[in-house]
C-alpha cells in the first residue's frame, strides 16, 4: 500500500508540474442522486441489488488481497519499469538530461583536447625559441649585435604566444559559453527531476548510475587519447630535445675546432730554425728606446735638418705605440715571443741608429777640423800660386821678348824634347784646343822643320811631332813655334 500511495503521490506532483490545470473530460460526466435512487429502490423493491453488492464487496475483498499480494512481491524485487511513466513525461525529461550530459561531455573533452594542443604548440615555440638562442649564443658576435638578436627571438617567440593563445581562445570561447549553458540545463533538470523524485530517489539513482557510467566511458576514452597524444608530444619533444642537443654539441665542437685552427693559423707553434733563434736570444731581455737631442755637430752643420729630426721622433712613437697594441694582445704559441724579441730589435736598431749618428758627428767633427786645416793649407798654397802666377807672368815677359826677337813673331817655342815628345811654351795669349798643330821653326833662319800636334793645353804643355821635313834636323830646345790655322782637322 505504501507503493501505492507513493505512486499516486507521484502522479498528483507530476500532474500538478507539467499540467496547467486539471484536465477536463470529453464525455458528460454523469452525476449519482442518492436519493432518487433510494426512491426507486422502494418502488422497485428486489433482491438483486443487495445481491450484487455482496458479490461486488466479495471481488473488492479479492482484489485487495491479491494486490496487496503483488505490492509486497514488487517491494521485495524493488525494480521499477520507466515505461510506467511514459503517460508522464519522464522519459523525455530523462533522455533530455541523458543528452545534455553526454554534450556537456563531448564539449568538455573539445576543450581538454583544444587546450592540450594550446600546450603543445607553446612547448614548440618555446623549443624552437630556446634553439635559436642557443644557436646565437655559441656564435661570435659583438655584445651588441647578440643583444639584439636575443631580443628579436624573444619578441618573436612572444608573438608567437599572443598568436597560440589568441587562437585557443577564439575556439574556446564559444565552447565555455556552451558548457556553461549545458550545465544550467542540466542544473536545471536536475531542480526538476529533485522535486519530482524525491521520494524516488532510488530509482532515479539507477539511472544517473548508467549516465555516469556512459560518462565515464567517454571520459575514459576521450582521456585515453588525451594522454596518447601528449605521450606521442613528449617523445617527439624528447627526440627534438636529443637531436638539438646532439646537433648543439656537434656544432660546439666544430666551432671549437676551427678556433683551434684558426688560433694556430695566427698563432703558430712552430717557426723556422732561423727565426727560432732569434727569439731564444732575446727571450729575456727587454729593452725601451727614447730618442735624444740631436748630437751637435750634424745640428750645428745642418746635415740632418730640424723637421726632419721631429718627423723621426714621431714616426718613433707611432711605431712603439702600435707595438703595445700588439703586445697587449692575447696572442699564443710562439707570437708573444717574436712580438718581444721584434720589440727589442726596434729599440737596439734604434739605438744603432743614434750610435751611428753619434759617431757619424764625431767623424764630421775630426773632417771639419781636417778641412780647417786643409783650409789653411790651401790659403797658403793659393799664397804660393799667386806669387808663382807673378813670377811667371814675368818669366811669361821674357819669354814672349826671347820668343819674338828680331821682329819675327812667333806663338812658342820648344822648352824640351822627349823623343817624339816635346814640352812647349806658348803665348797666354793663345785659346788652343787639343789637336791643333804648329810648325817649328829653326830660330836663326825661321827654316820650317816640321809639325808638331797638340796633346794637351794644360801645363806642362804637350805636343807630337808629326812631320819631320829634314832627318837630320830632330826638334831641339829653342825652336820656335808658328800656329797653322789652315791645318785643323
Amino acid at each position: 500500500m505504501d507503493n501505492d500511495q507513493q505512486i499516486k503521490d507521484i502522479v498528483r506532483v507530476t500532474k500538478d508540474h507539467f499540467l496547467g490545470q486539471p484536465l477536463e473530460s470529453d464525455s458528460r460526466e454523469e452525476t449519482f442522486d442518492l436519493e432518487l435512487e433510494f426512491a426507486k429502490t422502494a418502488k422497485n423493491k428486489s433482491f438483486t441489488i443487495p445481491i450484487v453488492t455482496i458479490s461486488f464487496f466479495l471481488v473488492m475483498v479479492v482484489g485487495a488481497v491479491v494486490a496487496t499480494l503483488v505490492s509486497d512481491q514488487a517491494n521485495q524485487q524493488k525494480t521499477v519499469q520507466i515505461g510506467q511513466f511514459n503517460d508522464l513525461n519522464l522519459r523525455d525529461l530523462f533522455d533530455g538530461v541523458k543528452k545534455n550530459q553526454n554534450d556537456l561531455t563531448d564539449v568538455k573533452n573539445q576543450i581538454a583536447i583544444i587546450k592540450q594542443k594550446q600546450a603543445d604548440d607553446a612547448e614548440r615555440v618555446r623549443q624552437e625559441a630556446h634553439s635559436q638562442l642557443d644557436m646565437v649564443s655559441v656564435a661570435n658576435y659583438p655584445p651588441a649585435v647578440l643583444q639584439k638578436k636575443q631580443e628579436q627571438i624573444n619578441g618573436h617567440l612572444a608573438a608567437q604566444l599572443r598568436h597560440i593563445n589568441a587562437i585557443a581562445y577564439e575556439q574556446l570561447q564559444p565552447l565555455e559559453e556552451q558548457a556553461q549553458e549545458l550545465q544550467k540545463k542540466i542544473d536545471s533538470y536536475d531542480n526538476r527531476i529533485g522535486k519530482l523524485n524525491k521520494q524516488n530517489q532510488e530509482r532515479l539513482n539507477s539511472q544517473q548510475k548508467l549516465f555516469d557510467i556512459e560518462m565515464s566511458k567517454l571520459k575514459s576514452f576521450y582521456q585515453d587519447r588525451i594522454q596518447t597524444m601528449s605521450r606521442a608530444n613528449e617523445l617527439n619533444l624528447e627526440r627534438l630535445r636529443s637531436a638539438h642537443a646532439a646537433y648543439l654539441a656537434a656544432l660546439r665542437h666544430r666551432q671549437a675546432d676551427e678556433i683551434a685552427k684558426l688560433i694556430l693559423k695566427y698563432n703558430p707553434k712552430a717557426l723556422p730554425e732561423d727565426v727560432q733563434a732569434i727569439t731564444s736570444a732575446y727571450e729575456n731581455l727587454t729593452q725601451s728606446f727614447e730618442i735624444p737631442p740631436l748630437p751637435a755637430p750634424l745640428a750645428q752643420d745642418g746635415a740632418v735638418a730640424p723637421t726632419q729630426r721631429a718627423a723621426q721622433g714621431t714616426q718613433i712613437a707611432q711605431l712603439q705605440r702600435l707595438m703595445a697594441i700588439l703586445k697587449n694582445i692575447p696572442f699564443e704559441n710562439s707570437v708573444p715571443g717574436v712580438l718581444r724579441s721584434l720589440d727589442v730589435l726596434q729599440a737596439e736598431t734604434f739605438q744603432g741608429y743614434e750610435r751611428l749618428l753619434a759617431s757619424s758627428a764625431q767623424v764630421l767633427a775630426a773632417k771639419d777640423s781636417e778641412i780647417a786645416g786643409q783650409k789653411a793649407q790651401i790659403a797658403g798654397l793659393e799664397g804660393q800660386v799667386e806669387d808663382q802666377k807673378k813670377v811667371i807672368a814675368q818669366y811669361d815677359a821674357g819669354w814672349s821678348a826671347l820668343v819674338n826677337v828680331n821682329s819675327k813673331v812667333y806663338d812658342g817655342m820648344i822648352v824640351s824634347v822627349d823623343n817624339k815628345k816635346v814640352s812647349l811654351w806658348l803665348l797666354p795669349s793663345l785659346k788652343l784646343e787639343v789637336g791643333e798643330v804648329l810648325s817649328w821653326r829653326d830660330p836663326k833662319d825661321n827654316k820650317d822643320l816640321g809639325e808638331v800636334k797638340l796633346l794637351t793645353t794644360t801645363a806642362p804643355v804637350m805636343a807630337e811631332v808629326t812631320v819631320q821635313k829634314d832627318f837630320f834636323r830632330s826638334p831641339k830646345p829653342w825652336d820656335r813655334l808658328k800656329l797653322i790655322p789652315v791645318s785643323k782637322p
